[in-house]
C-alpha cells in the first residue's frame, strides 16, 4: 500500500541516533546518511526516510514530509484518482 513514508528533520544526526535505535528494535539495520543529507530504513519495498526538507526551510508537521501510496497496476492509479477527486481520471 505504501511506498514510502517521508518526515522532515531539521538535525539530520540526532535523528539518525534516534531512529537507528526504533528500528534495532525491529531487526531493521541502522541508517547511512546520503549523499542528500537523507536516511532510509526498511525492508522489500517499503522505506520510512527522514530528510531535511527539500525547501530549504525548517522543518514543521507539513514541511518535509511526504507519503505515496501504490497500487498494483494503472487501474488501481485510476480507481484511486476517482475516490481522491470525485472526477473520472484520464491519462494525458
Amino acid at each position: 500500500m505504501f511506498t514510502h513514508i517521508m518526515v522532515g528533520t531539521n538535525d539530520i544526526a540526532r535523528s539518525k541516533k534516534f531512529y537507528d535505535a526504533v528500528f534495532a528494535a525491529l531487526n531493521i539495520p541502522p541508517a547511512e546518511i546520503s549523499a542528500t543529507g537523507r536516511i532510509s530504513y526498511g525492508k522489500h519495498e517499503v522505506r520510512f526516510i527522514v530528510t531535511p526538507p527539500l525547501d530549504g526551510k525548517p522543518a514543521t508537521p507539513a514541511n518535509g514530509g511526504n507519503n505515496q501510496l501504490s497500487g498494483r497496476n494503472a487501474r488501481h492509479g485510476r480507481r484511486m484518482a476517482q475516490g481522491r477527486c470525485g472526477k473520472r481520471w484520464q491519462s494525458h
